[in-house]
């Protein structure tokens, strides 16, 4: 390979690391307000792993939950788990509640992308979908958050996993 043709290698490979960072850019820049401007659930209770405890979320009770602060935009995190649980349920009497909280839909897998799923509450073998809340979900690249209502009664909470798929 001549001297002409490596320099010409370079310069490509220049240009197009510059267009890759430049178009991560564009895209993070042109995500929802909710991808900046969102509370925290990270709770380790709230994990799919933890049992059976009386948390909900609901502000003013006395089992609320120590991450919950009312309606609104949240980001799950560590060490109750990165995503909301998807399509199946965890199971009763786990995340630290009575009734589980999961997405009866997917997550969006665009960046940017919103969409308004349904939030499944277990009660069991025969009410796998006992109680059902709107939610929204927005894929903000490199993580989601979700638009999440209070409960109206307790002992209903929403769930967390390490894997998006429980």
């Amino acid at each position: 390979m001549s001297s002409i043709d490596r320099t010409f290698q370079i310069v490509l490979l220049s240009i197009l690391a510059l267009l890759v960072a430049f178009c991560r850019t564009e895209i993070s820049s042109e995500l929802p307000p909710q991808c900046k401007d969102y509370k925290i659930l990270n709770d380790s209770t709230r994990s799919v792993n933890y049992g059976y405890d009386r948390y909900c979320d609901q502000m003013g009770d006395g089992y609320s939950s120590p991450d919950w602060q009312g309606t609104g935009w949240y980001r799950m995190m560590k060490p109750a788990g990165l995503y909301m649980p998807q399509l199946k349920t965890p199971g009763m009497d786990k995340c630290g509640t009575m009734e589980t909280g999961y997405l009866q839909e997917s997550h969006p897998t665009t960046a940017g992308d919103t969409v308004n799923v349904t939030v499944c509450f277990d009660m069991g073998d025969l009410y796998p979908c006992n109680t059902k809340l709107g939610a929204s979900v927005t894929n903000c690249q490199d993580y989601y958050v979700y638009w999440l209502q209070e409960m109206h009664i307790c002992y209903q909470r929403y769930c967390a996993t390490d894997t998006i798929d429980v």
